[in-house]
C-alpha cells in the first residue's frame, strides 16, 4: 500500500513539472531586438530578441500566433543566442531551435528553449 501511495505521489510530481517543448529546423528569415515596452525609453527594462524560423508552426498553437521565438536579455544564453541568430542569417543557414510550450516572455512566441547549427 505504501509503494503504490509512494508511485502515486512520484507520478503526480513528474506531471505537475513537466515541460513540453517543440524542435524545428529552419531558417531564420528575420529578427527584431526591442525592449519589452518598447513604446517608452527605459533603461532599466529588459530587452528581447525576437526570432522568425520558416515552417516553425504558430505559437502557442494559436491561430493568430507568430512563427517566432523568444528569449529575454536576462537569459543566460541571450548573447550567444543573438550571435547564433545573425551567423544563420548572414550565412543563410538552417539552424535547430527547440522551443518550449508556452508563451510568457510574449503571447504570440514560443518562449525559447536551446539553439544550435547542425
Amino acid at each position: 500500500m505504501k509503494l503504490n501511495t509512494l508511485f502515486l505521489i512520484l507520478l503526480s510530481l513528474a506531471t505537475a513539472f513537466k515541460v513540453h517543448a517543440g524542435s524545428h529546423y529552419g531558417k531564420i528569415t528575420k529578427f527584431d531586438l526591442h525592449s519589452d515596452n518598447w513604446s517608452k525609453y527605459d533603461v532599466s527594462d529588459v530587452g528581447i530578441l525576437s526570432f522568425y524560423v520558416e515552417g516553425l508552426p504558430n505559437s502557442c498553437n494559436q491561430e493568430n500566433g507568430l512563427n517566432r521565438v523568444v528569449i529575454t536579455t536576462e537569459h543566460p544564453l541571450f548573447n550567444a543566442v543573438l550571435s547564433t541568430v545573425i551567423s544563420a542569417k548572414t550565412l543563410d543557414r538552417a539552424l535547430y531551435v527547440n522551443y518550449l510550450d508556452s508563451c510568457k516572455v510574449r503571447h504570440k512566441a514560443w518562449d525559447f528553449g536551446y539553439i544550435g547549427f547542425r
